[in-house]
């Protein structure tokens, strides 16, 4: 039986997004009522268990949300996709076979209607029996102890979901060797690797799919409320009052101890390579992971708790920063729309970097350790006596409307300086390196053409800026160091307003923390902040324009939908508020917690970093974006030396640009 293209593609647009509240997007959000009969369904040592809500239509009105799913607009416009998307379902399987119509016919309608109810996945490891099938061989030796179950609610709709699958067997039955059964009762469908097989049952209005020996006959006794269920796990129940809701959209625990020690276990000698391999990382610290989504006054949160016994080492170490506290905001503006906030102990991360990589190859330990060597001797510093010293853990990103700011475009990154003198040692001479990387100045006082550093005072504090001549680079990367920070800007200007408003003493962000932003107890270790208002009201500026071309775009294509269909600004800002994601640090783990009217918790930090990625790499690539062809052709030796003297490892080097004399700087040319 095959599919077109055309067809499967649609369907994964319907699975994936035929709107957030009505069968694609986020499981259980808006959150209805939660099935308290799934997880006596698991077993107490399940290594994964995953459960979601029933999804509500929301409440007109209501903040967050659950006004923003009951909102006319965006209802219209998600049942204006729906429309469009079975419609082009319909056109694309209309001149097929028989079996393309009946897939185009079931399927949306039960994808959606799964999606709306309620439902858990859990999965487990029998390792006597993966060891024994290991022992005997064969092409599923490697997953025989693997038991997946899916269970989902069908509830009022169980009836009509029933004959959907049982018309997809029909169709699957066709193909391939199956043995229907009545009313689902333990059918087999056979997988595409020999002797592998999944088991849909239906129980009552609940629909199970298993992957295993008796995972079917376990949930049935689950539900019947006749099993020692995962609720019976202490360290399931602990970690879950960390982070439990009143409203809950979702939840899901992984035994990360279970799972190590359990597929050790079944994979004998490949096992003991994993448990060597957690030790040797620190992984072995980490116990389990809760993480519970839910909604809170209409705002989204997401509470994701990390057990690990309050150990920092191995890849730990990312952990093992200062807290951060209120006075690290002070240099912020109150009314900055962004910050980015976090805390990294470096000499603690490389040293375990360093133990990680001599455990696993001693000889790339001694790669490593040369390559810092040479690093320092290049730039003239010493990482441990200089750098470290010189600054602190804390590092923050903000922007600012104040400063010039529009959502991210004057982002302003600065680190905290722990020692005067030192910080000031170590920049001069960054800055002296930086100088001598970039391509100069030359021509004469009627033409001129280059790329060099500059340097300007402004209020007693003296700024480092890349000045460019005849080059169409909008950037113009800024630097200054003062007592208490290294500052870093894409301008002059965002460097400059950011001075001003320390002299002035205005009102920092150190003021709302606390109190309109709550955190959770515990050492700070991270926080993102955003104006998700501000977005959208940026985004809506141009919103319409660019919905015009993609619903023209669409329509040629044949998806029925117009830009009359796009919801308004109105319909998103009276729901939409402030965006919040912190990491703390407790006595035994690492809670990260999210809070949003957005409909995806925590998606305003993936998006939001991409501009902040883009100015690192931006300033990092500082001496070979700017006059890159002049470069060339001067032929800089930037070749990978490859040493190895007296048993010493290889050791790549790329050799800065040398910096000519300044009467040979002003006779070149940048290529145009």
């Amino acid at each position: 039986m095959a599919v077109g293209v055309g067809f499967v593609e649609l369907l994964m647009v319907l699975v994936s997004g035929s709107g957030l509240f009505s069968g694609g997007g986020i499981m259980g959000l808006p959150p209805g009522e939660r099935d308290a009969a799934l997880v006596k369904c698991a077993p107490a040592d399940s290594l994964i268990y995953a459960e979601w809500s029933e999804r509500s239509t929301g409440e007109a009105g209501a903040p967050g949300i659950d006004g923003l799913a009951a909102d006319p607009e965006i209802r219209t416009f998600i049942k204006d996709v729906d429309r469009a998307i079975l419609a082009m379902i319909e056109r694309e399987t209309e001149g097929g076979r028989q079996e393309e119509r009946i897939l185009g016919e079931a399927l949306p309608p039960l994808f959606k209607s799964l999606l709306m109810r309620p439902g858990c996945l859990y999965a487990n490891v029998d390792p006597d029996a993966a060891a024994k099938a290991l022992e005997q061989g064969g092409p599923i030796a490697s997953i025989a102890g693997l038991r997946v179950t899916l269970i989902v609610n069908g509830g009022d709709n169980a009836d009509d979901m029933g004959k959907k699958i049982d018309l997809l067997i029909d169709l699957l039955a066709s193909e391939l060797p199956i043995e229907k059964t009545d009313n689902l009762q333990h059918q087999k469908i056979p997988l595409p690797l020999p002797g592998a097989e999944l088991t849909i049952h239906r129980h009552k209005d609940y629909f199970i799919v298993g992957f295993g020996e008796g995972t079917i006959d376990a949930a049935v006794a689950g539900l019947s409320g006749n099993s020692k269920a995962l609720t019976a796990n202490d360290r399931y129940t602990a970690a879950m009052k960390r982070v439990e809701m009143k409203r809950t959209a979702g939840v899901t625990w992984i035994d990360v101890k279970g799972i190590v020690s359990k597929t050790s276990q079944a994979m004998g000698l490949q096992g003991a390579m994993i448990i060597g391999m957690a030790k040797m990382t620190g992984a072995d610290a980490i116990d389990s992971v809760a993480v519970c989504t839910g909604v809170v006054d209409g705002q989204i949160r997401t509470k994701n708790y990390i057990t690990t016994g309050g150990k920092t080492d191995g890849v730990l170490a990312l952990a093992a920063g200062r807290a951060i506290t209120p006075n690290d905001f002070s240099h912020i503006p109150g009314d900055a729309d962004f910050v980015l906030a976090g805390s990294l102990n470096v000499p603690k991360v490389l040293t375990a970097a360093r133990e990680i990589v001599g455990n696993a190859d001693p000889q790339s330990k001694e790669v490593l350790d040369l390559t810092i060597q040479q690093l320092e001797a290049e730039l003239g510093i010493s990482f441990e006596d200089d750098v470290f010293k010189a600054f602190g853990d804390v590092w923050t990103i903000y922007d600012s409307p104040s400063g010039g700011g529009l959502f991210v475009s004057a982002p302003v990154l600065s680190l905290e300086v722990r020692d005067k003198e030192k910080a000031n040692k170590v920049f001069a001479r960054l800055m002296k390196v930086l100088g001598d990387a970039l391509p100069g100045e030359q021509g004469n006082q009627f033409r001129r053409r280059g790329v060099f550093l500059e340097q300007k005072k402004f209020l007693d504090h003296t700024l480092f800026y890349v000045n460019t001549i005849g080059d169409d680079v909008p950037i113009a990367p800024t630097f200054c160091v003062t007592d208490k920070q290294l500052l870093v800007t894409l301008h002059p200007q965002t460097l400059k307003a950011h001075l001003r408003f320390l002299a002035a003493k205005e009102q920092s962000f150190a003021a709302r923390i606390g109190k309109d932003l709550k955190l959770p107890e515990g050492e700070l270790l991270s926080l993102t902040y955003f104006d998700a208002k501000k977005l959208v009201q940026f985004v809506y500026g141009v919103a319409p324009y660019l919905a015009q071309l993609a619903f023209s775009e669409m329509q040629r294509e044949g998806f029925a939908i117009d830009i009359s269909s796009l919801p308004s600004a109105r319909a998103l800002l009276p729901y939409i508020g402030t965006s919040l994601s912190v990491a703390v640090r407790t006595k035994d783990g690492i809670l990260l917690e999210s809070q949003s009217a957005l409909p995806i918790p925590g998606g305003s930090v993936g998006f939001l970093s991409l501009p902040v990625s883009f100015m690192f790499l931006g300033v990092s690539r500082v001496p070979f974006v700017f006059g890159v062809q002049q470069l060339e052709q001067q032929a800089v030796p930037r070749a990978i030396n490859v040493q190895r003297a007296e048993k010493k490892p290889v050791l790549l080097r790329r050799q800065l640009p040398v910096r000519k004399p300044a009467a040979v700087r002003r006779v070149r040319r940048l290529a145009p």
